[in-house]
């Protein structure tokens, strides 16, 4: 009884490792995936903006000006942040299949277990801190696409309420 108890509770620790690590792994993708989405929206309302426009800019500093320089800035901050966040940042996934089999083949299986749930555990919080360092950079990403937004809809309101004669 004994056996199959250390057995079953290393069975479970060895599933629960290794649906952490894809856990892990699955959340930074949806989380760079809505980074993508962010800079493309980016990218998308300051290139409309630029072909919307005969003229980018005034003759002389005034307001349509200063908004839209502050949306350039902004997308600047967009263009950063997902870099940021899509930069490589190495996940330790567990070993190969091959490579286990290769390196542990010889190995009982509880002590297969035991090896493949330690590697897990050893790289579970640098996982965590590349998955905070993501959604970090993803709540850096939307107000710098809000404050591009806002500025060109302003910017865009303004020269047409008060052209430039």
């Amino acid at each position: 009884m004994g056996q199959s108890a250390s057995t079953s509770s290393l069975e479970e620790a060895f599933r629960v490792s290794i649906e952490s690590v894809q856990a892990i792994s699955e959340e930074a993708n949806r989380v760079e995936t809505k980074i993508i989405g962010a800079f493309a929206v980016a990218s998308a309302i300051v290139g409309i903006s630029a072909a919307a426009s005969t003229s980018l800019i005034g003759p002389k500093l005034y307001l349509p000006n200063a908004l839209f320089y502050l949306a350039a800035l902004a997308y600047l901050w967009v263009i950063f942040w997902t870099f940021m966040g899509l930069r490589l940042r190495t996940f330790y996934l567990p070993p190969d299949p091959r490579i286990l089999r290769e390196d542990y083949w010889h190995l009982p299986k509880d002590e297969f277990m035991q090896r493949v749930s330690e590697f897990a555990e050893r790289h579970h919080n640098t996982h965590i801190e590349h998955l905070r360092a993501k959604s970090h950079s993803l709540l850096m990403v939307l107000p710098g696409l809000m404050i591009e937004t806002a500025s060109l809809l302003m910017w865009a309101f303004v020269r047409s309420a008060f052209p430039i004669s």
